[in-house]
């Protein structure tokens, strides 16, 4: 009895570790097919160039590789909150046909273009909420000027 529960244990801890590498390698696909890889890359090279490490040195790519590789792992629970594996697997399709592709080829411009737009955006938006913050003030608080 012994011998089939600790059998049962064994494979139980088996297939969720199974099941949790599973979901791990397909976020790593995602994560790549998506441009996020390359972006995580992107950060850990200036970081690299920044302390004067060769970005092309074998040794520095092996580390890279094992950072990347451990950022993915980190993030599998946040992201397995949100979205299950067979969600992923879509994604990844479209981000491999050729309109995903495109987008992810384009999303470095339309990020940096949309950097102006979104800051002229908030600061409108400033105005009016401090404008509309102001009248409610003033009528909430009769005789006080700003």
């Amino acid at each position: 009895m012994k011998r089939l529960l600790s059998l049962l244990l064994f494979f139980t801890v088996f297939s969720t570790l199974n099941a949790a590498d599973s979901y791990t390698s397909t976020l790593a696909e995602f994560l790549e097919a998506s441009g996020v890889t390359a972006t995580h890359e992107k950060l850990a090279n200036d970081l690299a160039t920044k302390f004067g490490v060769s970005t092309t040195d074998s040794k520095y790519t092996k580390v890279l590789g094992e950072q990347i590789s451990k950022l993915n792992s980190d993030l599998a629970p946040i992201y397995k909150e949100y979205v299950t594996e067979n969600d992923l697997k879509s994604m990844i399709k479209f981000f491999k046909s050729p309109v995903g592709k495109g987008f992810v080829d384009a999303q470095p411009e339309i990020l940096e273009k949309s950097v102006g737009v979104i800051s002229e955006w908030k600061s409108g938006l400033k105005d009016t909420l401090m404008k509309s913050g102001g009248d409610a003030l003033k009528k909430s608080l009769p005789g006080f000027s700003f």
